[in-house]
């Protein structure tokens, strides 16, 4: 009898676990680490770029490759704005995604806000693409480093907020055309013609580990495109003539950086400075006070080493490059 019960309480242990499924510990998720991509070297140089110079009161600065700045008016601009609608968004470039009228390219932005009644409305803003404006910060060995004057747009230094650093964040990737945007818009290919991208020389990047917390920043790289780290910054007085240098009152205003109109309307948070117009934050190499953190330039020209959230979408970006002297030509 004992034995028959036993046998009955195994049946009906096998028969609830069939029909109410029995519990199985859940498998672990496999997470793939990332890893830092490589940007490709391009076809050498077949012909010299030139380059527009401008000799200012403070600094050089030279105008190199295009990208969306300035936007349309839409009562000054209406007939090219009218123009420009009528394309189809086939006629879109694969590459940059720009829309071309009369010999002139325009980035087409899509925005959505409410009306007065609360419902969804589309806005078209189109902006024209135009010459990148860069500060000669130094010359030497037959290459210019350069930084753009102004933030050309806003980008989070890392699309979620997890950990990261430079070498694997979403902002390297998409200066330089890696990983996820090798094949779509990105900076490298929107801003520069392969004539343009042949003169771009390689960088190798060491990012140093946050001074004041210890967080570490990342493993070296290679970079086409870059942005300064608290180092740079810190050890500039070299540069431009000591534009980021500071001043007798401590202040570092000639640090402090503008913005396009796209970039503000990509989101750049427009904070005012006493020297500045629409001056606001950029983003440093460096990881701030803990790896969701990255630190970054106020709109003062001070260097916040805490950082700020990387996933945060209303800091500037602010390129630097280095050109080879010898395939440039200045004009």
């Amino acid at each position: 009898m004992k034995k028959s019960l036993i046998v009955i309480m195994a049946v009906i242990m096998v028969v609830t676990c069939l029909f109410a499924g029995c519990e199985k510990k859940p498998e672990e998720p496999v997470v793939t680490p990332k890893v830092a991509g490589v940007p490709e070297e391009p076809a050498a140089p077949t012909t010299k770029v030139e380059v527009d110079e401008k000799k200012g009161k403070d600094y050089t600065t030279i105008e190199f490759g295009r990208y969306p700045s300035t936007e349309l008016d839409a009562k000054k601009d209406a007939d090219i704005i009218e123009a420009l609608g009528k394309l189809a968004e086939s006629e879109a470039d694969a590459k940059t995604g720009y829309f071309t009228y009369k010999d002139t390219q325009y980035q087409k932005e899509i925005k959505i806000v409410k009306d007065e009644d609360g419902l969804d409305v589309t806005e078209v803003h189109w902006f024209e693409v135009e010459p990148i404006s860069w500060i000669v910060l130094e010359e030497k060995d037959g290459k210019l480093f350069v930084i753009a004057e102004e933030n050309v747009n806003a980008v989070p230094f890392n699309k979620t907020p997890e950990d990261t650093n430079w070498a694997i964040s979403t902002l390297r990737d998409w200066l330089n055309g890696l990983n996820e945007y090798k094949n779509t818009f990105n900076f490298y290919n929107c801003a520069f013609t392969a004539e343009e991208q042949s003169v771009i020389v390689t960088q190798d990047i060491t990012t140093a580990k946050n001074a004041d917390y210890n967080t570490e920043s990342g493993e070296a790289v290679k970079d086409r495109v870059s942005i300064l780290s608290v180092e740079q910054i810190e050890d500039s007085k070299k540069w431009a003539d000591g534009l980021f240098n500071e001043d007798k009152d401590e202040l570092t205003l000639g640090r402090a950086c503008g913005n396009t109109e796209y970039s503000l309307f990509k989101g750049a948070a427009a904070h005012i400075s006493y020297d500045r117009k629409n001056s606001s934050w950029y983003w440093l190499r460096n990881s701030g006070a803990n790896a969701k953190q990255a630190t970054y330039v106020n709109e003062m020209g001070n260097t916040i080493s805490a950082g700020y959230t990387v996933s945060f979408p209303q800091n500037g970006v602010r390129p630097t490059l280095v050109l080879d002297t010898a395939n440039i030509i200045l004009k």
